[in-house]
């Protein structure tokens, strides 16, 4: 198990990687940033590097899909994630396949499970993702925790100011 700032990341099998990080808002506030494309993108779609968030489609409902898309400012190619919700329970447990397009090193599909409990007031955000091959766990494993922890900072913000709005 290691820990990012805020963000514990464990290995519980072979083709897993859990993220458990507690957020200052309601369970539903935090799956709605997770779920919703106008609180979504002011958190994951922050530019990195010379990506920026080009677009967000959510279906949010068991045998819906998603995708998510970055596009480079230099040469125009794109970036994106997509998949198909599993299972939907509203503000607490989604369970959705996802996959890296046009990106080889990346060839399986992945199954990540989404979970927010409450907790005092606060909201414990687990998020399990399960690969098809431990070498893809593994290359994920290298980059994903700190790669995640700019966004959940972001998040972290995002949620402050919902929360002081009134949501």
């Amino acid at each position: 198990m290691t820990t990012q700032p805020g963000t514990e990341v464990s290995t519980p099998s072979d083709l897993e990687i859990r993220f458990r990080r507690t957020f200052a808002a309601p369970p539903q506030l935090v799956a709605d940033a997770f779920t919703t494309p106008e609180l979504l993108q002011r958190w994951m779609g922050l530019n990195f590097g010379d990506w920026a968030w080009a677009s967000c489609d959510i279906d949010l409902r068991a045998g819906g899909a998603y995708r998510w898309v970055w596009r480079n400012a230099v040469d125009g190619s794109e970036m994106a994630i997509s998949g198909t919700y599993l299972e939907v329970v509203p503000g607490e447990r989604y369970v959705a396949t996802q996959r890296y397009e046009s990106m080889p090193e990346y060839p399986g599909e992945m199954t990540t499970t989404l979970i927010f409990t409450e907790d005092e007031g606060q909201t414990l955000m687990e998020e399990t993702v399960r690969y098809a091959s431990q070498a893809e766990r593994d290359r994920d494993l290298e980059h994903a925790p700190s790669g995640l922890e700019p966004g959940y900072v972001a998040l972290d913000a995002v949620l402050a100011a919902e929360v002081r709005a009134g949501r």
